[in-house]
């Protein structure tokens, strides 16, 4: 088990290095959010059957100001359940181009899933989610699903979630997906898959927020 976490800390501390460097020509003054594909990092979770990695870009002007959440709320059997898994919450370090770049991981460790949230380089704990119990016979169907389309940047609006994507489970051995950007589609979505662990984030400016 040990070689197993020192093999998930090395992992994980690689990937906080793509986090360097980037820029932003878009001067814009709206937060926005979109998908940045790091192929060599998802392929080699894939390879070593770690589990999933997939990296966001956020373009946040006055990010110290913006007091920003991300979080996951899981669904089982349609239900939402009561314990919402805070992954961050806090305001970003000033940088000059407003740009921050985010990522999620999803390790498989025995019979658990372990999830951690790197934010602009710096890592969460690794939490862990609930995963689909399997009656003898029964295989298990998994499945991440964006919500952010491609090649496009998303706008933010305080004070709203902002879906990036989820984690579909389902021991009827087959996925099916829906356009979790749409309210209609994702209901059907939470109605259709056995477990569903959806990251969402939200912004506020840090002078509304109750004290």
């Amino acid at each position: 088990m040990r070689k197993r976490f020192t093999g998930i800390a090395v992992i994980t501390f690689a990937i906080s290095i793509i986090f360097m460097g980037c820029t932003n020509e878009d001067q814009s003054t709206e937060a926005t959010i979109a998908r940045s594909v790091q192929p060599a990092y998802e392929k080699t979770f894939t390879d070593l059957h770690l589990g999933e990695a997939h990296f966001y870009r956020a373009f946040i002007p006055n990010g110290a100001e913006k007091w920003v959440h991300f979080g996951i709320d899981t669904y089982i059997g349609g239900q939402l359940q009561e314990v919402t898994q805070e992954l961050s919450t806090g305001n970003f370090i000033e940088r000059e181009d407003d740009e921050y770049d985010l990522g999620l991981v999803l390790m498989n460790h025995g019979d658990k899933i372990l999830a951690q949230l790197n934010v602009d380089g710096t890592s969460t704990s690794l939490y862990e989610l609930p995963k689909a119990k399997l009656e003898e016979g029964k295989g298990l169907s998994t499945s991440w699903v964006e919500a952010l389309p491609e090649d496009e940047d998303v706008p933010l609006i305080e004070g709203e979630k902002q879906i990036v994507g989820a984690y579909l489970m389902n021991t009827n051995r087959r996925i099916i997906y829906h356009d979790l950007s749409d309210a209609g589609q994702l209901k059907q979505a939470i109605r259709e898959n056995h477990i569903m662990h959806i990251l969402y984030m939200t912004l506020e400016t840090v002078d509304k927020i109750p004290q």
